[in-house]
């Protein structure tokens, strides 16, 4: 198949015909150049180095050729000056004699030296000036001067007879007319060098002129056809840049075209983005006004769900909570997707804990599996997961979406969730997790529209499992804000796997983001009878309370201990199941209680499991309770059921609590100062437990008013924070919620001494609408 031809009508694309294409000279040009700046150069250099070079050779060998002549005519001078002393005895030729001598040996030396490499360079000549200079002065110093040396002496003496004799001698004669000898060839050889150096200047001389005469005819061919060349390539360029005006013309028209089918386009563009952002805004909209009856509709349930109503009809109310949970659920990914979409998702940078998010998750959906009979294993990563900044809500909804399908989809089998992280350098890391099931797994030619929004692998899956197709596209897209990847592996009938990674900051603490409890773990296995639980406690009504509650669970044995000192002291004379630890209570509180525990622990293998009671239950004080040691946690006022469910981790119960009679307490005004319903939940009913119960309440809290009483313009003092988040637990406890919520700002309390001193008397006021309101229903004596 051709390619698809998109030229203008008229376009040429090769408007110079092959037989007459002439290409700019580009090789000619460069060789004419290169081959002018190479003459250039090496004229230049040559001439240099021919300049320097004989210049220096022939300045050499003229000073050597001037110095062997210099000492040929001094050995005439220095033989005449000793004749003419043996003859005379006159002492100026003996000074003449001694003169010339020193000159020549100095003369001599000075050759030795000059002649040593140039006899190197020239041994190819065969001229040897240096061993001829060497011969030369072995002679003098050995031969010749010791006769005439000998003869001075003599002539020095008087006897110039002997003198002359010696020196008339055929000895000194002999070797006199070597040293002459000797002389006199060395200044022809100086000569002679000085010869050659000089025919050698003229030889390169000739050679130049001739190399150069050569380059001078072939410079001129090089730079004549480089030119004419250059012409016939100007005449091409005229003809090419006359078609490219003639196809500019054509490929003006042909934009135009184009202009005009993108402006088309933009239009169309525009129109599907406000479509787009119209429908986004209607699923807003929409979610929006779905979530407000549907968040009513869950408060009442929960409400009704809470109330004493009969055992068919709470099962119709949890099943319409749930259905209604379902449809929450649906309406947040609709709002979620639609932010997403509209770029206003915005992600919150807090310290987290990401094995506490695992962990919340799973924990949150275990029971799913567990009504599947599906086990939902956790592997333990190697090495503890750091800390990290990131979005604690946002991670949680990919955990949830990714383990949640998981447990939709498989019917036999386990889900297996390994999380792991590798360090990327000293503040970041690289997050990983896989999910995998053993469930209907995903065909490959489906596996890329599970990601798209609405929709699923097969429609069969949503009429059998349910669910918008909506999850794994907000998972991705999630992930994508966060700078992470997904991916998945399936085969149909055996399983699937899906992994994400998720680069992270490394976080030094945690934040204060909300958090989901720990659900429970494993059962019990002490029957309820035979468990053993202290309960640390400073309040006495809490103390009615947790009493009424354990003796309610059939607790075999269980003792109260007021604070933190009485904790350590019952621990070292008794053995316990479970210690249910208040975290505030005076002398030792119980966060310092159970770190003490931890301590005499090690190394003993024992582990006694403490379980935190807690009227604060903002995160970072849960977070506080695990952390120094705690097993669990449960908030004040405490709930039965949840009370049981954790104890349930240890203590064997069989049966569900009781709730006494069926008919609902009834409802509290919007002007009553408490809700009843709190103290009917421990007292089943009976006044006089109620009754005692008020009574332990109001004995504690009236000392609690007069603490207060006293630290109210004092905003440093550590008994004002003490005393209220006693009066606060108590007032929990009863139902005071109001009463409560002031007790509670009481005690985080750190402002001027004035709205310290209007706070306290907004608690007593409220203290007092709750004594008269108990007196008035019956439960406190007037």
């Amino acid at each position: 198949m051709g390619m698809l031809d998109i030229s203008p009508p008229g376009f040429q694309e090769n408007p110079v015909s092959p037989e007459r294409d002439y290409p700019f000279p580009v090789r000619l040009l460069t060789t004419a150049l290169l081959l002018t700046l190479s003459i250039v150069l090496w004229v230049s250099g040559y001439s240099l180095y021919i300049n320097q070079r004989m210049k220096d050779d022939i300045r050499r060998d003229l000073e050597i050729s001037h110095m062997g002549n210099g000492i040929a005519y001094l050995d005439t001078v220095i033989f005449r000056a000793l004749r003419m002393f043996a003859t005379t005895g006159d002492p100026k030729w003996e000074a003449a004699y001694k003169n010339n001598t020193q000159l020549a040996n100095d003369t001599i030396s000075k050759l030795k030296v000059m002649t040593f490499e140039q006899d190197i360079r020239d041994a190819s000549e065969n001229i040897n000036i240096y061993n001829r200079v060497q011969k030369i002065d072995k002679s003098t110093d050995f031969f010749l001067g010791a006769l005439e040396i000998k003869a001075l002496d003599l002539a020095r003496a008087g006897n110039l007879k002997d003198a002359r004799a010696l020196l008339d001698g055929q000895e000194y004669t002999a070797r006199k007319q070597d040293y002459s000898d000797n002389v006199h060839q060395l200044a022809e050889d100086a000569n002679d060098v000085l010869s050659h150096t000089l025919l050698s200047l003229a030889r390169t001389v000739s050679y130049t002129l001739y190399l150069g005469f050569i380059v001078i005819l072939i410079l001129p061919v090089a730079w004549y056809s480089s030119f004419r060349s250059i012409g016939r390539w100007r005449e091409e360029l005229e003809n090419t840049r006359k078609s490219l005006l003639a196809n500019e013309r054509q490929l003006q028209k042909f934009i135009e075209e184009i202009e005009k089918s993108r402006s088309d386009a933009i239009t169309a563009r525009e129109t599907a983005e406000r479509a787009n952002a119209a429908k986004s805004e209607f699923l807003a909209n929409m979610s929006h006004e779905l979530r407000t009856p549907l968040n009513s509709i869950l408060g009442m349930l929960q409400l009704l769900k809470e109330s004493r109503i009969a055992n068919e009809e709470h099962g119709l109310v949890d099943m319409a909570f749930r259905s209604s949970t379902n449809l929450l659920d649906i309406v947040n990914d609709i709002l979620d997707l639609s932010r997403i979409e509209a770029g206003e998702m915005k992600l919150e940078l807090l310290g987290m804990d990401l094995g506490y998010v695992l962990d919340s998750i799973v924990d949150a959906v275990d029971h799913l599996a567990r009504e599947k009979h599906l086990p939902l294993i956790r592997h333990q990563e190697e090495g503890k997961l750091p800390y990290v900044m990131g979005d604690p809500t946002r991670i949680g909804r990919v955990f949830n979406n990714l383990i949640g399908n998981a447990i939709k989809f498989t019917d036999v089998g386990r889900i297996d969730i390994r999380p792991s992280f590798k360090t990327v350098d000293d503040r970041h890391i690289e997050f990983h997790c896989e999910i995998s099931d053993t469930g209907i797994g995903i065909p490959k030619e489906k596996q890329q529209r599970i990601f798209e929004k609405f929709s699923q692998a097969d429609t069969s899956t949503t009429r059998k499992y349910g669910g918008t197709g909506l999850g794994l596209a907000i998972t991705k897209q999630l992930l994508e804000l966060m700078g992470g990847t997904m991916g998945m592996t399936s085969e149909v009938g055996v399983g699937s796997t899906f992994w994400f990674s998720i680069p992270f900051d490394v976080a030094d603490k945690l934040s204060e983001e909300k958090r989901i409890r720990k659900k429970k773990r494993f059962s019990g296995v002490i029957p309820p009878e035979k468990s053993r639980i202290l309960v640390a406690e400073d309040h006495p009504l809490n103390q009615m309370l947790m009493t009424k509650l354990l003796e309610r669970f059939g607790i075999g044995r269980f003792e109260i201990a007021e604070n933190g000192v009485e904790v350590l002291k019952r621990i070292s004379e008794a053995s316990w199941d479970v210690i249910l630890m208040d975290c505030h209570m005076p002398e030792k509180n119980g966060y310092d209680t159970t770190e003490r525990i931890r301590f005499l622990e090690k190394g003993t293998g024992t582990h006694i499991p403490i379980i935190a009671m807690t009227a604060n239950a903002m995160a970072g004080d849960k977070e506080k309770c695990l952390r120094c040691g705690m097993d669990e946690y449960i908030s004040k006022p405490v709930n039965i059921e949840e009370l049981k469910e954790v104890l349930g981790q240890w203590v064997a119960f069989k049966d569900t609590v009781e709730h006494g009679a069926d008919e609902a307490p009834p409802p509290p005004g919007d002007s009553d100062p408490l809700d009843l319903s709190v103290l009917k939940t421990f007292s089943d009913g009976n006044v006089e437990v109620e009754k005692k119960l008020v009574g332990a309440y109001i004995d504690q809290s009236d000392k609690n008013l007069k603490v207060l009483a006293e630290n109210r313009t004092n905003t440093s003092a550590r008994a004002w924070h003490e005393t209220a988040h006693m009066f606060k637990g108590g007032s929990s406890g009863i139902g005071a919620s109001l009463l409560a919520g002031l007790c509670s700002q009481a005690q985080h309390f750190s402002g001027a001494p004035a709205d310290q001193a209007a706070l306290f008397e907004k608690i007593d006021g409220e203290y007092s609408r709750v004594k008269d309101y108990l007196k008035k229903i019956g439960l406190m004596a007037a």
